[in-house]
């Protein structure tokens, strides 16, 4: 369902639903079946290493030697590409159902991982940390879907 963002007068955002896709003209629109984020790495084979202990289990697909796959079950995926001249420029939002969980078990793997903390909004809980190449990691738990 597609999200409206609001500025609520204390000056904070709030995510409000839209009216589902169905309700909307779809003749011109696109038919996307899945979405990856796509994280540039200037060392594929340290890269594999670190996102693999970040999240705990070996990648889905190795597509081609450049391209390495996390698919998730709630939809979409996580490409980890060769790309050193990008490397450290980009950012992924990995959607978690317990952050606090999810940190502990990354730190009990070797990652370090700075403390979850609650967005000023109340809705969203979020650990933020950057992978090996400088690229930005947010753990994003929406505390309005508990």
């Amino acid at each position: 369902m597609p999200v409206r963002v609001r500025r609520r007068l204390d000056g904070y955002r709030r995510m409000e639903r839209s009216p589902s896709r169905a309700a909307l003209p779809t003749e011109d629109c696109m038919t996307v079946t899945r979405a990856l984020a796509v994280v540039p790495s200037s060392d594929l084979v340290a890269s594999r290493r670190w996102w693999t202990t970040l999240l705990g289990r070996e990648p889905d697909l190795v597509p081609m030697p450049s391209d390495i796959e996390w698919h998730f079950d709630g939809g979409g995926g996580m490409q980890v590409v060769d790309d050193a001249e990008h490397a450290g420029a980009g950012s992924v939002t990995l959607g978690s159902d317990d952050v606090d969980g999810d940190v502990t078990g990354a730190r009990d793997r070797g990652i370090e991982i700075p403390d979850p903390v609650t967005v000023p909004s109340g809705q969203f809980r979020i650990a933020q940390l950057t992978d090996p190449d400088g690229n930005t990691v947010v753990l994003a738990q929406d505390l309005g879907a508990v």
